[in-house]
């Protein structure tokens, strides 16, 4: 009777353990393609942001929402600020749904032009910035890259 033992492999006999090389190349292939897509997720949500960018003027100040307008893709407060002892009056350029969470009477932080204080003003940045998706996509991409790279050589050696 010639039954093989359970853990001869099915690809060659002689083999005591199976081989893997198949599972390496299809693991090195799918984190591959699991790279490539979150490289491109992360220069899509970067192309996009770049295009919502808010200006960003000279100088800084913290204003107090006084009201606002719901639309249909988020919010625009309207702010009150100090600039030179002179009380100024300002709305967002853009619209965000981070904007929404804004309450009458909170504390929002605004750039402004200080030759033209009325007409030129906008929340700051960090409140619609996307770096921290841009960065985990990054991270996330890197590490598959590095997970696609060790199981295409592991596959590779193994083949030898």
């Amino acid at each position: 009777m010639n039954a093989r033992p359970p853990t001869t492999s099915t690809v060659d006999p002689g083999l005591i353990r199976p081989t893997w090389s198949r599972t390496w190349a299809g693991v090195a292939i799918a984190s591959f393609v699991l790279c490539i897509l979150a490289l491109a997720f992360a220069g899509l949500v970067a192309f996009t942001s770049a295009f919502s960018t808010l200006p960003t003027y000279d100088a800084a100040a913290t204003g107090t929402v006084t009201g606002g307008t719901h639309e249909d893709q988020g919010c625009v407060p309207a702010y009150d600020f100090m600039a030179r002892g002179v009380s100024h009056q300002g709305t967002s350029p853009n619209v965000d749904e981070a904007y929404c969470d804004f309450a009458v009477g909170d504390s929002i932080d605004i750039t402004y032009d200080p030759t033209d204080p009325d007409a030129l003003s906008a929340p700051a940045e960090h409140y619609t910035s996307n770096d921290g998706l841009v960065v985990a996509s990054l991270v996330v991409a890197g590490i598959l890259l590095v997970v696609s790279v060790t199981s295409l050589v592991v596959a590779v050696r193994r083949k030898r």
